[in-house]
């Protein structure tokens, strides 16, 4: 079974940036992780980390995207 955790967030801080490492310390043989923040120049090395810039709105509607 896929583990799948969305974070949506203004932009990716240093507390975006613990909780994404925090995430990726999981025990999941099947996991991903998608950070949406408004805008980011940030890429991921991680295959399991996804970064989807989604434009400015709300919490709700980023999490829509996410799914």
């Amino acid at each position: 079974m896929k583990v799948s955790i969305i974070i949506p967030c203004v932009y990716i801080n240093e507390r975006a940036v613990k909780c994404i490492r925090e995430c990726l310390n999981l025990n999941y043989d099947d996991l991903e992780v998608i950070v949406l923040p408004d805008k980011t120049s940030k890429k991921s090395k991680d295959d399991r980390l996804r970064i989807i810039e989604t434009g400015k709105v709300k919490p709700g509607v980023k999490r829509n995207i996410g799914m």
